[in-house]
């Protein structure tokens, strides 16, 4: 695995996780980068400036996202993941520019965005008093499925899908497993 790393000047680094070797340097040139997702297969940059636009290395085309969100995922398949400025989560191809819609009425903020990659799943918590947890299946053979959650805040997520549970950490420290 790798991790990605931005710096205040759009400076990037790309780093082996396993030893810490430089895997990749360049430049987003931009300077106001909030949010930073990458290819795992052609190890391409989408990055989220604070207005909100989304854009991708390799290519001009832009994706107009929700300002105040600072969260994006890249699927291979599906696209830049992200929530555009009406609240609908959708997958953006930055090369042909089509639109997947994903889900809608999301919830501002984006708590959690994690991408699984076998099943191809996603994983949304969006939303601070009332938040709307998501599973979205982007494999055909799986169902996606959604509830809405109160009590304190979720702030990380994250899923067994062999043993259909998912694990909840609010910002009281607590672990829920939900089956």
């Amino acid at each position: 695995g790798v991790i990605v790393g931005v710096a205040d000047n759009g400076d990037v680094e790309i780093r082996d996780l396993s030893r810490g070797d430089l895997v990749s340097r360049r430049s987003l040139k931009t300077s106001r980068v909030v949010a930073i997702a990458l290819d795992g297969v052609s190890q391409r940059i989408a990055w989220m400036d604070d207005g909100g636009k989304i854009s991708a290395e390799g290519t001009p085309n832009s994706l107009n996202g929700r300002p105040g969100d600072r969260t994006l995922v890249w699927d291979s398949d599906a696209g830049v993941i992200a929530v555009r400025e009406e609240g609908v989560l959708v997958g953006w191809n930055p090369d042909t520019n089509d639109i997947r819609q994903l889900a809608s009425d999301i919830p501002q903020p984006i708590q959690v965005l994690k991408l699984k990659r076998t099943p191809r799943t996603l994983i949304c918590i969006a939303g601070n008093q009332q938040q709307v947890v998501l599973v979205i299946s982007l494999s055909p053979d799986f169902a996606s499925y959604s509830f809405r959650l109160t009590g304190p805040r979720i702030v990380d997520g994250d899923a067994d899908l062999e043993t259909h549970r998912l694990f909840l950490l609010t910002l009281d420290a607590q672990l829920k497993v939900i089956d």
